[in-house]
């Protein structure tokens, strides 16, 4: 899921709720869950070509 599906439906779950400092805390905690998942699935993804091009760089040297 993406992270701004991942977020709307954050605030869809909680629409007709009366806020409460409980569930302001709780809704923050899940936004930045979804925030750090996000990041770290980033960090992999721009690691993933660095690891490929080492792994082909040592494919080619002599036999």
């Amino acid at each position: 899921m993406s992270i701004h599906k991942s977020i709307v439906q954050v605030f869809e779950n909680n629409m007709g709720n009366r806020i409460t400092p409980e569930l302001a805390a709780g809704m923050v905690r899940s936004l930045i869950d979804i925030l750090a998942a996000g990041v770290q699935q980033q960090a992999q993804a721009d690691d993933a070509p660095q690891q490929d091009a080492g792994q082909q760089e040592g494919s080619h040297g002599m036999v």
